[in-house]
């Protein structure tokens, strides 16, 4: 299985991992196909420069196959246009508790990261009409697009009281859901937060939740997630292995507060904020 034994790196001046040789495995890190750019589960994936951003976004195999294009032309050309680098999860190594694969984009500010993801979506839209991960059960003018973000930026995205996820929904009109699971621990602790809403305002819904990734860029714990990719990886979500920081998910702030019901397909519990 690709990336297995010691992790990807980013090919140079292109928008594509090249395998590499392996570091040294960090103390602590777990064995074979283990993380060396920060222990947490995850596969190391090149080190992310620090003060650059990130982003990782969950999309079908088909969407997968939009963004990429004949050969990665596509992608290449998304890369080039916004000065980012672009990096899927093969093609079986789906992201924990889904059949999603997982794209990170990487590039020097938030506003270069958000151009791609656009592109990437607008790829999508052009393709299919819509952004569904694959779900059947949304109309033809209606999205859902699964964003990745670190566990404290999941709990930035809420705010105190839900004062923060109840700004978002007003200004985007987008109903937002944060899975309760948190997949790794320490550094690379993540949780998937849920847009669905028109897909016209998907923009400004990325938008919100970048402007939050990038108050924590400058984090020393940043690099280490940014560098690190859990999808394809045998981990359970919401259990919490050993290790540094916390196990588990953290108390608090894990589920989207506000006036909506429940969300009733997966995504692990947690409350839709916004109309239904």
């Amino acid at each position: 299985k690709g990336g297995g034994g010691g992790g990807k790196s980013w090919a140079a001046g292109g928008d594509a991992w090249a395998p590499s040789a392996a570091p040294p495995r960090q103390k602590g890190a777990p064995k074979g196909g283990a993380s060396w750019a920060g222990g947490g589960g995850g596969k190391g994936s090149g080190s992310l420069p620090p003060g650059h951003m990130a982003i990782k976004v969950l999309l079908s195999p088909q969407e997968t196959s939009a963004v990429l294009g004949h050969g990665g032309a596509v992608c290449r050309e998304i890369g080039t246009q916004s000065n980012t680098k672009l990096r899927f999860s093969n093609r079986n190594e789906f992201y924990p508790g889904t059949q999603l694969q997982e794209l990170t984009v990487r590039g020097p500010t938030a506003d270069e990261v958000r151009t791609a993801v656009g592109m990437a979506l607008s790829k999508v839209m052009e393709e299919s009409g819509k952004v569904t991960g694959g779900d059947a059960d949304l109309d033809e003018t209606t999205s859902r697009v699964r964003i990745v973000v670190p566990h404290p930026v999941a709990k930035a995205i809420i705010g105190r009281g839900g004062a923060n996820i109840k700004e978002l929904r007003a200004a985007t009109g987008l109903g937002f859901h944060i899975d309760e699971a948190t997949v790794g621990t320490g550094d690379v602790a993540e949780q998937v937060v849920s847009m669905v809403g028109p897909s016209e305002a998907m923009d400004g819904g990325i938008a919100g939740i970048l402007d939050k990734v990038a108050e924590c860029v400058g984090q020393p714990w940043f690099v280490n997630w940014g560098s690190t990719s859990m999808a394809g990886n045998a981990y359970e979500p919401g259990k919490g292995s050993k290790g540094k920081g916390k196990k588990g998910p953290a108390k608090g702030g894990q589920a989207a507060l506000g006036d909506g019901g429940s969300w009733g397909k997966g995504g692990g519990g947690g409350g839709w904020d916004g109309a239904a």
